[in-house]
């Protein structure tokens, strides 16, 4: 495999004379990511692949958190990990699509608040086995929920483990100095920016801010600098944020607020909160953001793109 360029790879190339790409499901500083199909399972998989490096492993590193998360509910399937040639690699079970590229895939229009709460439900629950677990996200965003259907149902699953850490006694977290900052600008919590001892509390923020994303989006972009997201994080009035949507929204970031990385989470409480929007009625904030014909249009999004019959037990 020398002088093949792992983040290009193209479909149909024989990766490991084992597995044939179809296509390509994202790339970082770890390598990239792929669905392939198992010639030697004949199974499709999504395979993470980096070059080797002398000192750490990202992959190594998330197959081991991987391996311990085996048996959650939002967890998918690790089914193998090893070295091959000058790379290390990790094979998980694949999913149909993510929720950003779901989200995408609507051409800038957003989520029913009743979706986006099912979606923020099973969000919730994801991070509470991983937390329940040991273990911190540390890079939570719609693009790391996919989805998968599990017999008459779609189920979310968590991924990408590669900032993943476990989670420290309070004692050593506040003695840590020189904190960097961890995650993704867009929906990192204002603790995070802070430098901040990173805690469960800024998992599920990262979540509302993902939840927000989704359901109508955030004040803030992608290409903004650390200061700016920062800054307007910081400064945005809750009322203001939080807009029209119901109370529960209102209530939801509001405690999220109160916490620190001390606290332990009552996920049961902000599951509840979820659920309390996905049986109410469109909110006023669906309404006046895009009109009543619009709103009927949301709602009449293709339904093999909606998550209608998605679990939320």
């Amino acid at each position: 495999m020398d002088g093949v360029d792992m983040n290009n790879l193209t479909k149909s190339q024989m990766l490991f004379d084992r597995f044939k790409i179809l296509r390509k499901l994202g790339s970082g500083g770890f390598g990239a990511v792929y669905e392939a199909y198992d010639c030697r399972f004949a199974i499709r998989v999504a395979i993470k692949v980096e070059l080797k490096r002398r000192n750490s492993s990202t992959v190594n590193k998330e197959a081991e958190i991987l391996m311990n998360l085996q048996g959650n509910r939002h967890v998918l399937q690790c089914l193998e990990s090893g070295e091959q040639d000058n790379y290390n690699y990790l094979l998980m079970e694949v999913a149909a699509i993510s929720v950003s590229n779901l989200l995408h895939s609507l051409g800038g229009r957003k989520f029913p608040l009743t979706l986006a709460a099912q979606l923020g439900c099973n969000f919730v629950k994801a991070l509470q086995e991983v937390h329940n677990a040991g273990y911190l996200h540390r890079d939570v965003k719609p693009s790391n929920f996919v989805l998968k259907k599990v017999e008459n149902t779609r189920r979310v699953y968590i991924i990408d483990f590669g900032l993943a850490k476990e989670i420290e006694n309070n004692n050593v977290a506040a003695k840590k100095k020189n904190i960097e900052f961890v995650g993704t600008l867009k929906y990192a919590s204002v603790n995070v920016h802070k430098r901040k001892p990173y805690g469960r509390n800024d998992d599920l923020m990262s979540m509302f801010y993902s939840f927000l994303e989704i359901s109508s989006g955030l004040p803030w972009g992608d290409d903004d600098e650390e200061e700016v997201v920062a800054l307007k994080k910081i400064e945005i009035k809750p009322r203001t944020l939080i807009g029209n949507k119901p109370e529960a929204v209102y209530q939801i970031y509001m405690k999220l607020l109160s916490l620190t990385y001390k606290d332990s989470i009552d996920y049961a409480w902000f599951i509840n909160k979820f659920k309390s929007l996905i049986t109410s009625n469109i909110g006023p904030a669906d309404r006046t953001r895009t009109g009543t014909s619009q709103c009927r249009q949301q709602n009449e999004i293709p339904r093999d793109n909606v998550i209608s019959d998605m679990s939320v037990d």
